[in-house]
């Protein structure tokens, strides 16, 4: 099993979290944080071969606060995926300052 993505965190409009060892490919969800607390998946899930991902885009469409999900991926059968999200006491609130 693939070791699941560390330290997210928001630089800008970019998505961001450490690499994962043997990791070919991440897909990363973005969610708003509704007024009652339910997250609402927004846009189609994100996929990049890279650390960081920019979601201006995303962010740009509604104002809001966001949090994002990272999966990491491998192309060798014998290692699986693993998911991390941003928790929401650790986000950085970058959508109300759009």
């Amino acid at each position: 099993v693939l070791n699941q993505p560390q330290q997210l965190r928001w630089k800008g409009t970019d998505a961001e979290w450490d690499p994962v060892e043997h990791a070919d490919s991440y897909h990363v969800t973005i969610y708003t944080i509704e007024k009652d607390g339910r997250l609402t998946q927004r846009g189609k899930e994100l996929t990049c071969s890279t650390t960081s991902i920019n979601t201006r885009e995303i962010l740009y469409s509604k104002p809001g606060d966001y949090i994002f999900k990272v999966e990491a991926a491998s192309d060798q059968t014998y290692l699986y995926t693993s998911i991390n999200l941003l928790p929401p006491n650790a986000l950085n609130m970058i959508a109300n300052t759009l």
